[in-house]
């Protein structure tokens, strides 16, 4: 290299392997002469800028295709890189959100790493004890940093940032963010088998796509714009299995028709044909409800409830009702507003639609119009405002002496046969009497359903001279006077929780309309209780997780499953012996267990 001088300005000359080069640093005018107030040659003539890159290019690959060249380049490339990763933070945030980027988006980028990361563990020994302590190390500090609730706390809220707003694909369930992955379906069409198993069972009944009525930004394309499936069902199809979970196996749920989806929760316990009674109580902390003792499932009498409410021909006509699970008692089991034209509108869908409400029968001459025709009043006698309701039915409403209260008597003489229910709507007990047998004394579990009613609502015993025990319910009562008193379930005994078929579409109609798809429905594949009451209150739809009683029933129903397993478990160990349904009925037999 020489250095060349021209009045006052210097350029270099550079000689390598038979070609010069000409560096000039100066200012040059548009013509490319020297110029102090010029711009650069590069900077302003296009034409050379574009010729200088094009020699600089052509001799950089030449110059690369010498090996030394080359391996001396990539050295210091390397030794750059990894510099910069090491000391940016910055840089090397962003190099990892682009791997990971590139990893869960480039189907054929995931499987070359997947590919050279199992020959690499195979073939070097070395690399396989650098995974291997890895791994043992990862899990060391993980128990270790496990006993420190802040560690703990701010993994569990990592995970539960997302979600759970993701619905799997195969099994609807809604999951979060670090239980799913997306759903391709060309990862299972690799094998003919996997394909058609991912045919049948992604849906996309959960897909959402946005029209007029989203709002912008719309919260939902990020968790049901797209495909999503859990780790689980992604694991049986890859392994050519139908997941026993997947919608198809007897598992989807039916739309919710208008006639049920407006019931209350009393309402809809008026056209079950079973009743799952619970003692749910107020816990002390949290604002949650807790069940105390068993659940019972009761066989509950339509006819009867439907003969005794009222009817009308218009909507909106509310009726106080309190459900019972014996009219002796004090306590109710459940307090609400009723809508009578509701009940029957449902009733009349569950005919048409459900196989097990086909034979049922309610009266439909009776339609009570609310209007009051004569009104006797004397001293020192009964006043009666009588309802002309029908042929054979009357409603009576007496108004005795000052000892005695009002009574509401609900009389049918074709339903009832001679039975009357008493209703006592002025008085602080609400006390409803049967007239055939005549008024009992109070036993012990009418004492037990008196505290439990207080419990239910403060889990304490505020029932005071001072305070009422529901303070809301005690106000809206000054205004309504007349309170029908129910028990549909009284006297019948309880069924079989595990062993009858059509338990749990009794108990809930309005979760399953055709009383279909149960646990106990036919089904390809088959699922354990467990699993199957995960399904339901995991379910997209969300009607299950909705429903508080349906979310203890299938706690009672899991918790009954495990005991009884457990138990069979314990007795075929302790005996050594093979226990079979004929083992129980011989009494000499079963004594010796």
């Amino acid at each position: 290299m020489c250095l060349l001088t021209l009045v006052a300005y210097t350029s270099a000359i550079i000689c390598e392997d038979g070609q010069f080069a000409v560096v000039d640093s100066h200012s040059r005018s548009s013509c490319g002469l020297l110029d102090h107030n010029g711009a650069g040659k590069y900077r302003v003539i296009i034409e050379h800028r574009e010729r200088v890159k094009f020699r600089s290019k052509v001799a950089s690959t030449i110059k690369y295709r010498d090996i030394k060249h080359r391996e001396r380049v990539k050295l210091g490339s390397k030794v750059a890189s990894k510099i910069k990763y090491r000391e940016n933070i910055e840089h090397r945030h962003r190099v990892k959100a682009r791997s990971v980027g590139k990893y869960r988006d480039h189907i054929q980028h995931r499987d070359k790493v997947k590919l050279g990361s199992k020959r690499q563990y195979s073939v070097s020994l070395k690399h396989r004890q650098q995974v291997k302590a890895s791994v043992q190390l990862s899990r060391k500090q993980r128990l270790e940093r496990s006993v420190d609730f802040g560690f703990v706390m701010d993994s569990f809220l990592d995970k539960v940032r997302d979600g759970p707003d993701f619905v799997c694909s195969v099994c609807h369930r809604l999951l979060f963010r670090y239980q799913v992955l997306h759903c391709e379906r060309e990862v299972y069409a690799a094998c003919l088998a996997t394909a058609g198993i991912a045919n049948n069972c992604i849906s996309e009944h959960y897909l959402h796509s946005c029209d007029d009525r989203c709002v912008e930004p719309c919260p939902l394309v990020v968790s049901r714009g797209q495909l999503w499936i859990c780790f689980s069902c992604h694991s049986k199809i890859n392994k050519g299995q139908i997941p026993a979970e997947c919608w198809n196996n007897n598992l989807a749920v039916h739309p919710i028709p208008p006639e049920l989806g407006c019931l209350n929760s009393l309402e809809q316990h008026l056209i079950a044909l079973r009743i799952p009674f619970m003692k749910a109580v107020a816990l002390p902390k949290g604002g949650q409800n807790g069940v105390h003792g068993p659940v019972t499932c009761v066989p509950a009498n339509i006819v009867q409830t439907t003969n005794v409410l009222p009817r009308s021909s218009m909507e909106g006509s509310l009726l106080q009702v309190k459900l019972k699970r014996k009219l002796t008692y004090k306590g109710h089991y459940e307090y609400q507003f009723v809508d009578s034209w509701r009940v029957r509108r449902a009733i009349e869908y569950l005919k048409r639609t459900n196989v097990l409400y086909k034979d049922i029968e309610f009266n439909e001459e009776w339609s009570n119009a609310f209007c009051r025709e004569e009104e006797v009043v004397e001293d020192g006698q009964v006043n009666q405002v009588v309802v002309e309701a029908g042929q054979g039915d009357q409603v009576v409403v007496e108004d005795g002496q000052a000892g005695q209260g009002d009574q509401v008597v609900v009389e049918d003489g074709q339903a009832v046969q001679g039975d009357q229910v008493v209703v006592d709507p002025q008085s602080s007990e609400d006390e409803a009497v049967e007239q055939k047998g005549g008024p009992e004394e109070e036993s012990e579990d009418i004492v037990q359903d008196e505290l439990l009613h207080d419990r239910q609502q403060h889990c304490m015993f505020q029932d005071t001279c001072l305070m009422p025990v529901d303070i809301g319910q005690e106000a809206l009562d000054h205004y309504f006077k007349d309170v029908v008193c129910l028990a549909p379930a009284e006297g019948n005994s309880p069924v079989r929780m595990l062993s009858d078929k059509f338990n749990e579409a009794m108990c809930f109609p309005a979760l399953f309309p055709n009383s279909r798809n149960t646990f106990h429905a036919d089904r390809a594949h088959r699922i354990t209780l467990l699993r199957y009451f995960n399904n339901r209150v995991m379910h997209a739809d969300g009607r299950f997780a909705r429903n508080v009683e349906y979310i203890f029933f299938c706690q009672y129903m899991s918790e009954l499953d495990q005991v009884i397993s457990s138990i069979s478990v314990a007795m075929r160990k302790g005996k050594g012996v093979s226990i079979l349904s004929g083992f129980c009925r011989t009494c000499s037999k079963t004594t010796s267990l």
